[in-house]
């Protein structure tokens, strides 16, 4: 890993990030036990149309004041992004901003929203600090705004394909840089997935989602 890289994921430190994993893991947990409990869905040929909302539900939904943890890192921003009732979420700290999106691998970004582009903006002067040398990257003059990340996603089978920490740049066109996460995520998964606030916040989910079916 270089030391822009080493950088950027310091702003997300350890702590923080496998609170995320948790996350993920549980909403891919409740979607797999909920597939497996209703297997009738997966047999309209319109679950192809909706697959993708429920798998973005049952991470999503653990956000909501009801689910997410008194110790949860971040603070939760839900807003309504048009006359549809669309919400976006975006997690929060003085330094960053992050978003959770399914992208098609692990090079790609996810599609280029208004709302994503225009969080982006801030992202100017990692794009430009590059010119800089990197004794430069402890001073203000670069803090004053918080930076955005993506927390890219894939599954495949009921697993995660790829998970990176994405920086865009300021027009959403390229990643400025693409922090591969899943060995990380993979280890995080053997140490904590038996620990029994996870499986019961799984159940609790996949009951949610039930709700959205039946």
């Amino acid at each position: 890993m270089n030391r822009e890289d080493i950088y950027y994921l310091n702003l997300v430190p350890t702590g923080m990030r496998q609170k995320l994993y948790e996350v993920v893991y549980i909403g891919i947990s409740a979607y797999n036990g909920l597939l497996q409990d209703n297997p009738e869905i997966t047999k309209s040929k319109f679950f192809p149309n909706v697959k993708t909302r429920l798998l973005t539900f049952v991470v999503y939904r653990q956000f909501e004041d009801d689910m997410v943890s008194k110790e949860f890192p971040f603070k939760v921003d839900i807003n309504q992004v048009n006359n549809f009732g669309y919400n976006t979420l975006t997690l929060t700290t003085k330094k960053i901003r992050i978003s959770l999106a399914k992208t098609l691998n692990n090079k790609s970004l996810p599609n280029r929203s208004k709302y994503r582009i225009k969080e982006c903006k801030n992202n100017f002067k990692h794009g430009t600090q590059l010119c800089f040398s990197f004794e430069e990257f402890g001073t203000n003059k670069y803090e004053d705004a918080p930076t955005y990340f993506i927390i890219g996603f894939g599954i495949k089978n009921g697993e995660v394909d790829h998970l990176n920490l994405l920086l865009p740049d300021a027009i959403m066109e390229d990643p400025i840089a693409n922090i591969d996460l899943k060995r990380e995520y993979c280890e995080w998964i053997m140490g904590a997935k038996e620990e029994s606030h996870i499986e019961r916040q799984i159940i609790k989910v996949k009951e949610e989602a039930v709700k959205l079916i039946k």
